[in-house]
C-alpha cells in the first residue's frame, strides 16, 4: 500500500516521453521552440527521428510509438537549418575592414547564418557580440565603413 503513491509518481516518466530530453535532442538539429508541455506523448523506445518539415518547422517522429509532431523553428532559424552556411557554435574566419586597414581573427557563431545575411559572432576577448555578414561557409566580414 505504501508503494502505490510512489508507483503513481514514477508512472508518467515510464509511460510518457520526457519532453526536456526531447527538447535537448531537437536542439542538436536546429533552433526550435520548446515542445508544448501539454502534450502527453507515449514514450519512444528508440531515438525520435528529426527532419526538416518546410521552411519554418522540424518534424519529430517516433515510429515505434506511432506519433509525429511539428515543432516551429525560432525566427532566426526559420530560413532552414539545412541551408545554413555557418552553424551556431562554429568557428568562423572573420575579416574586419575599415579605411586603410584590414584585420582577420577567429570568432564563434552565436546563431546559424546563411550567405548574405547578418550573423552575430563573439570574437575571443571582445565583450559585446559582433554582427557581421556571412560570406560563405565558415567566413564572415565586418565592414566598418570607408
Amino acid at each position: 500500500m505504501i508503494l502505490a503513491p510512489l508507483a503513481l509518481a514514477l508512472a508518467p516518466s515510464l509511460v510518457f516521453q520526457d519532453l526536456d530530453a526531447l527538447d535537448a535532442r531537437i536542439a542538436e538539429v536546429g533552433q526550435a521552440l520548446p515542445v508544448d508541455r501539454r502534450l502527453k506523448l507515449p514514450r519512444c523506445a528508440s531515438s525520435p527521428e528529426i527532419t526538416q518539415a518546410g521552411p519554418s518547422a522540424l518534424a519529430v517522429r517516433c515510429a515505434d510509438a506511432g506519433w509525429r509532431i511539428l515543432v516551429p523553428l525560432t525566427v532566426s532559424a526559420a530560413p532552414s537549418v539545412a541551408e545554413a552556411d555557418i552553424r551556431k557554435g562554429d568557428l568562423v574566419d572573420l575579416s574586419i575592414t575599415g579605411e586603410g586597414f584590414s584585420v582577420s581573427t577567429t570568432a564563434t557563431a552565436l546563431e546559424d547564418g546563411r550567405k548574405g545575411r547578418a550573423l552575430r559572432l563573439k570574437a575571443e576577448g571582445s565583450a559585446p557580440a559582433i554582427t557581421a555578414s556571412v560570406m560563405g561557409t565558415g567566413k564572415a566580414r565586418l565592414d566598418l565603413g570607408n
